[in-house]
C-alpha cells in the first residue's frame, strides 16, 4: 500500500514540479490504496482521522481537509488528473466500508470535492459498478478503466465494448490501458521476447474510446507518426 503520495527519488531525482516546468505536460498522477502504515494518519502520528481496522492491512481517510491538501500540493506539480487505483481492493480491505451505509460512499465523495476545490478531474480504475454508479454524484469523474492491465500477451485486452455500454451510460469516457506504439521496446520487464503485434488496433481503440490515450514506450522507441494520429503536434 501506498504510504505517502511522492516521487520516488530513484526515478525523478529532480522531483516531479522540475519535469513539469521543464515539458509544461498535465500530469495524469496514478495512486493506489492506502497502507495502514501510512504517515498521514492520526493513528500512525500523522494529522488526518483514517479508519483503519483492527486487522486491516489497508486504510481509507475521512476527512475532507485531507483531500483538499493532497490535491493542492499534487496541483503545484502538474497534476491535472488523479487516477485512483485499486478500488475495489481498498473498498474490500477496509472492514468498516463493506458495513457502514456511507463510509465508503463518504470517501468518493471527498475525493470528488478535493479534485473539484483544486480543478482536477478523476478517473476511477479497478472499480465495482458501484464505484462507477456513484460518479453520478462526482462530477469531476470524466472517465474509467474499462480493460483490464496492459501486456502484450493479452490478445484480447483491447475488447472494451461491454464496459463501454456502462460509461456511455453515465457519460463517461471508457480508457483502454496503455500500449506499446512499436513492436519492440528493449530491456523491457515483460522480456526480451514480449512483442506487441498490434500497435495501430492498439493506438485506434484508444483514440476512439474518448478516454485517455497513453503510448508507454521506452524513451526514443516511439511511434510517433503513430501516436499522433490521436493528437495534435503539441500532444
Amino acid at each position: 500500500g501506498v504510504m505517502t503520495w511522492t516521487a520516488l527519488p530513484e526515478v525523478f531525482p529532480h522531483g516531479l514540479a522540475a519535469l513539469w516546468e521543464s515539458t509544461g505536460w498535465p500530469v495524469m498522477g496514478h495512486n493506489r490504496f492506502w497502507s495502514h502504515e501510512t504517515p498521514y494518519a492520526k493513528q500512525n502520528g500523522g494529522d488526518y482521522e483514517f479508519e483503519i481496522g483492527a486487522n486491516d492491512t489497508m486504510a481509507m481517510p475521512l476527512e475532507q481537509r485531507f483531500w483538499d491538501d493532497l490535491l493542492r500540493n499534487s496541483s503545484e506539480w502538474g497534476l491535472t488528473m488523479y487516477e485512483q487505483d485499486w478500488l475495489y481492493n481498498e473498498f474490500e480491505g477496509v472492514t468498516r466500508a463493506t458495513t457502514d451505509v456511507y463510509l465508503a460512499r463518504d470517501w468518493l465523495l471527498q475525493m470528488g470535492r478535493g479534485a473539484a476545490n483544486n480543478d482536477l478531474t478523476i478517473q476511477y480504475c479497478m472499480p465495482y459498478p458501484r464505484h462507477v454508479l456513484q460518479s453520478v454524484e462526482i462530477p469531476q469523474v470524466t472517465n474509467f478503466r474499462a480493460s483490464g492491465d496492459y501486456s502484450q500477451d493479452r490478445s484480447d485486452q483491447w475488447h472494451i465494448g461491454h464496459s463501454s455500454i456502462i460509461a456511455h451510460s453515465l457519460g463517461l469516457g471508457p480508457s483502454k490501458d496503455n500500449y506499446w506504439s512499436k513492436p519492440d521496446q528493449p530491456d523491457s520487464d515483460w522480456g526480451p521476447t514480449a512483442k506487441e503485434s498490434r500497435s495501430a488496433l492498439q493506438s485506434a481503440v484508444s483514440s476512439y474510446s474518448t478516454g485517455p490515450v497513453a503510448p508507454s514506450d521506452r524513451i526514443k522507441y516511439s511511434d510517433a507518426a503513430l501516436i499522433k494520429r490521436a493528437c495534435t503536434d503539441s500532444g
